[in-house]
């Protein structure tokens, strides 16, 4: 709880999610390539 509420604690966090959403994403993108590629 106190990692949280330190000052740069939520930023870290944000920036966690982020790199995450953009790892998804990028994870989608391929994975419909090889769907439509029929591999």
């Amino acid at each position: 709880v106190q990692a949280s509420t330190a000052p740069g604690g939520s930023l870290s966090k944000d920036l966690c999610a982020r790199e995450f959403e953009a790892l998804r994403s990028c994870f989608a993108a391929a994975a419909k390539k090889t769907l439509e590629r029929g591999c």
